[in-house]
């Protein structure tokens, strides 16, 4: 009895059989694309680096540059995703993205300027998670937010490092061939060589600098110490490290994703949500019916003024100018808020009874005919005083709100998911505004 309770006491952790003890983590084994890709990537990334911070980013050579990146960027996301389904909304982010490269190379880009590269970069990257069939619900639906999350910030750092991985992994193949061999030497070896190349150039310069005849010497070899020009690459090579392990991790992480839990997550949150259904219809009825009510008196009381522009004829004391603006974003603001109090009455209670459905159709078609007196206010301005870029995004923005009250209703009445539709018109109209 005493030596098995000695034996018990004396048996440690580490003294466990080979069957007791945990299994091993798996070992990283990149493909052969994540093996090539993360080689590449580094001059894509240097390349994306000096686009922005060369002092010609904006002039023809560089918007070439930009273009090259572009069409390499997209087509490493193709290429990595071959063996997934290509969707239709997939082709139509990718024609997005191309209409937007098209417009920085061939057009002023009037109307969004600078912002045309923030959208440039918004379809290249939300064309990766739909071309990994990754999205929430399988397509893009009210779960957009957390789509455009997990495209920006989600895939590219949980992969943030599969780069590094990925190419030490090809480094580190000769040295695992060879047991007993030692990575150090090769990494001290290569320090050297970069601090000695470092130092030869700030000594000639130097040296240069001190002495005439040595100064015509290394001119006559046509060998120029430019540190100025050194340390700006040495910057930018810096600054392309983290920029191509972010687009790394986005364009080969993703593929590591699994498109079933992803689309799964998205029926989880749909779940989640019916699981909220816990008001009363009644209850929303009352407030839609009261802000329906509200918004027939402002109309009413307000309906020369409004539907004015229907007949070119202005308030007294109002200019045309005064007229378009006065009220525009605050209707804007309003429909925001009727699509909002829709969404939460669709997620917190049933909207299958007939009295509901109306009164929200209700809401729907007072929305839209605040949209269009919106429209026909601007109408006016624009007919008298031209097109500029602001009244152009005003239109675009009034068009969006509408087409949005139309699927809205849609999806209200027959169940059908429009979400996508209005998203990719949006988006084709968006794409459009980029040429005029």
């Amino acid at each position: 009895m005493e030596s098995n309770e000695n034996s018990m006491w004396e048996q440690t952790p580490w003294q466990m059989t080979a069957a007791e003890t945990p299994e091993d983590k798996p070992t990283f084994v990149p493909t052969r694309t994540e093996r090539v890709g993360a080689f590449v990537s580094y001059l894509l990334a240097y390349l994306y680096v000096y686009i922005f911070t060369s002092s010609w980013g904006n002039e023809l050579w560089g918007k070439l540059l930009l273009g090259l990146f572009t069409l390499a960027f997209c087509g490493a996301a193709a290429w990595v995703h071959r063996d997934r389904k290509r969707s239709v909304e997939s082709v139509c982010w990718l024609v997005f993205t191309a209409a937007a490269l098209g417009a920085i190379l061939f057009s002023q880009n009037r109307v969004w300027e600078d912002l045309t590269f923030l959208l440039l970069h918004g379809f290249a990257m939300y064309y990766v998670t739909a071309r990994a069939d990754l999205l929430a619900s399988g397509r893009s639906s009210i779960f957009f937010p957390v789509d455009v999350f997990h495209t920006v910030i989600l895939y590219p750092f949980r992969h943030f490092f599969l780069r590094a991985r990925s190419a030490w992994n090809v480094v580190s193949a000769p040295l695992r061939r060879r047991k007993g061999a030692s990575i150090q030497p090769v990494l001290f070896s290569l320090g050297a060589v970069a601090v000695g190349i470092l130092l030869l150039v700030l000594a000639g310069r130097l040296l240069a600098a001190a002495d005439a005849n040595f100064s015509s010497l290394v001119r006559g070899l046509r060998i120029e110490w430019d540190t100025e020009s050194l340390g700006i690459f040495l910057v930018r090579l810096a600054f392309s490290i983290p920029v191509g392990s972010y687009l790394f991790g986005l364009v080969c992480g993703t593929h590591r994703e699994q498109p079933e839990i992803e689309t799964g997550k998205g029926e989880g949150y749909s779940r989640s949500l019916a699981k909220a259904r816990k008001v009363p219809a009644g209850a929303w009825m009352t407030v839609i019916a009261v802000l329906c009510a509200m918004y027939l008196v402002f109309l009413g009381l307000q309906a020369s003024y409004l539907f004015g522009a229907f007949f070119h004829r202005l308030p007294e004391n109002f200019t045309v100018a005064g007229y378009a603006r006065q009220g525009f974003f605050e209707v804007c603001r309003v429909m925001g808020l009727n699509f909002l109090l829709l969404l939460l009455a669709e997620k917190t209670c049933s909207l299958e009874s007939r009295g509901i459905k109306i009164l929200c159709t209700v809401l729907l078609a007072l929305s839209a005919l605040f949209a269009i007196t919106a429209m026909s206010k601007l109408g006016l301005y624009i007919s008298i005083f031209g097109i500029t870029p602001l009244r152009i995004q005003s239109s675009w923005l009034v068009f969006c709100l509408t087409v949005g009250c139309l699927c809205a209703g849609i999806h209200l009445w027959t169940g059908r998911r429009t979400f996508r539709s209005w998203l990719l018109i949006s988006g084709a109209a968006l794409t459009a505004t980029l040429f005029l």
